[in-house]
C-alpha cells in the first residue's frame, strides 16, 4: 500500500509539472501562412527553393490574466548557413524594434523588439515577425538536414520578454525549433530529365 500510494503520489507530480511546463510562453516557428501550432517544426524544400517561416510566441491569457499582455520579447532565431540563405528578417504590424533591428548575419536572425500598441501588451499565439529563406544545394554526400533554433536574444541580460506591467519572463519561455530537410533532385530523375531532354533534340535535327 505505501508502494502504491508513493506511485501515485510521484504520478501526481509528474503531471503538475508537465501542466506547467505547458503553460509557460512557448517561442515557435511556423511555415508562412499556416495556422500557429505551438510545435517543432519540420518541412522539407528543394534546392534553390525560397520559402518564408513566421515566428510566433504564445502567451496565453488564462495562464496570465493580470499581466496586460506580452509586450516586449528578445527572440534569436540561429540556422545552418552551409544549407539555408536567410533572404529578410520583417517585424509584424504587432512589434518593431531599436533603430538597426532586426538583424541579420549569416546563420541567424536577432528579432529583439516590443509591442507597438499603447492600450497594452497581446495575448494568443502572437506573430513576432517573417523570415525569407532560400534553400542552398547540399554539398555532395553532405547531410542535407538543416538545424534552426530560437533562443533568448541577450542571454544573461533580464528584460528580454517582459509583460504590460514589466513582469519579466526570460526564465520561463521555451524554445523550440525545427528541422529543415534540403531534399536533393534524386540522380535517376536528373539522367531521366537530361534523356528526355537528348531525345527531343535528335527527333528536331532528324526532322530538320
Amino acid at each position: 500500500k505505501r508502494f502504491l500510494l508513493i506511485l501515485v503520489i510521484l504520478t501526481f507530480a509528474l503531471c503538475l509539472n508537465w501542466n506547467l511546463a505547458l503553460s509557460n510562453p512557448i517561442v515557435f516557428l511556423e511555415p508562412h501562412g499556416n495556422a500557429p501550432t505551438a510545435d517543432s517544426l519540420y518541412i522539407e524544400v528543394l534546392p534553390g527553393e525560397s520559402f518564408s517561416l513566421d515566428l510566433y510566441i504564445q502567451f496565453l491569457e488564462s495562464e496570465y490574466p493580470d499581466s496586460g499582455g506580452l509586450w516586449g520579447e528578445g527572440v534569436k532565431v540561429t540556422f545552418d548557413e552551409d544549407l539555408l540563405r536567410l533572404d529578410n528578417a520583417s517585424y509584424s504590424e504587432l512589434f518593431e524594434g531599436p533603430v538597426g533591428y532586426p538583424k541579420m548575419g549569416e546563420n541567424y536572425a536577432d528579432m529583439y523588439g516590443y509591442g507597438k500598441s499603447s492600450e497594452g501588451g497581446y495575448f494568443g499565439d502572437i506573430l513576432i515577425g517573417t523570415l525569407d529563406f532560400t534553400a542552398k544545394t547540399p554539398m555532395p554526400m553532405s547531410l542535407a538536414l538543416a538545424l534552426i533554433t530560437t533562443e533568448d536574444s541577450k542571454p544573461g541580460i533580464p528584460g528580454d520578454f517582459i509583460d504590460w506591467n514589466f513582469n519579466i519572463y526570460d526564465d520561463d519561455i521555451i524554445f523550440l525549433g525545427g528541422k529543415i530537410n534540403v531534399v536533393p533532385i534524386s540522380t535517376p530523375i536528373l539522367l531521366l530529365g537530361s534523356g528526355i531532354l537528348g531525345l527531343i533534340g535528335i527527333r528536331r535535327r532528324l526532322g530538320a
